[in-house]
């Protein structure tokens, strides 16, 4: 597959395409196994944050967008048509009459007739919640629950919503892996799927209201620092072979 990328322009807040250029071969993430995949998954929502802070929302994170470069061996996020630009910080869109992304992909938040209906902003942490769902849908990931992540996939938002409740109230802490994944789902995979679950379980408290429902680059980056938080002290727990996760500091964050 060669991949196309337009160039991003800013017009009114949105990304149109410009003139294209050829660029090298990307490889599918997903035909990587184990800390290959791992890492080059870390890349990808990495470079998505920075991305956003710099006003480039991609708005259709979903595994066939999550790309691996084997010359450079890094992920690479793929597939800018969905993209939004916005010229000031801090801004957020109401995306659900502008662009949809793919369901199967879309965080329970966003799988709602307020999204849809344009009246819900697209946040930094519905975008980065995506990023946990491939762990789920890769089959080198799963065991017996194929049947019911199938489900995830259809363009009925409603339907993925309560086949998504399901397996996070139900069926999460069930869900296995296949005996060479075993060690990625346990600390990285199940790790993520908590922090999904949870994350809303803890912002009830009124200090955290704008963390959870504020558009501002700091509630970003609390987000994903609570995020990579949660994945280090499950690896502290459940260590993986090969793989050496590293925090970002305070000043990567920010640069």
């Amino acid at each position: 597959m060669i991949s196309l990328l337009g160039v991003l322009c800013r017009e009114a807040g949105n990304a149109v395409s410009g003139p294209r250029h050829l660029l090298r071969k990307l490889e599918p993430i997903e035909n990587l196994k184990g800390v290959p995949f791992v890492r080059a998954w870390i890349d990808c929502y990495r470079c998505h944050f920075r991305l956003w802070l710099h006003g480039v929302e991609h708005g259709d994170i979903s595994l066939s967008n999550l790309m691996y470069d084997p010359d450079i061996q890094r992920g690479m996020l793929n597939n800018f048509n969905l993209a939004v630009i916005h010229e000031g910080p801090g801004e957020c869109t109401p995306a659900g009459k502008m662009r949809m992304g793919m369901v199967s992909f879309m965080v329970l938040d966003l799988l709602t007739p307020g999204y849809y209906g344009g009246k819900i902003a697209r946040l930094y942490r519905h975008d980065l919640k995506s990023f946990v769902l491939p762990f789920a849908l890769l089959r080198s990931y799963s065991t017996d629950q194929d049947a019911q992540l199938d489900a995830w996939c259809t363009s009925n938002y409603d339907r993925c919503c309560q086949e998504k409740s399901d397996f996070l109230i139900t069926h999460l802490y069930k869900a296995g892996a296949l005996h060479a994944c075993e060690a990625i789902w346990r600390g990285i995979g199940l790790a993520a799927f908590s922090w999904l679950y949870y994350s809303k379980l803890t912002m009830h408290e009124k200090e955290n209201t704008e963390l959870w429902y504020g558009p501002s680059e700091d509630s970003a980056h609390k987000m994903l620092k609570m995020f990579e938080k949660k994945l280090a002290a499950s690896l502290c727990t459940h260590p993986v072979a090969g793989l050496r996760f590293e925090l970002l500091s305070d000043a990567q964050l920010r640069l």
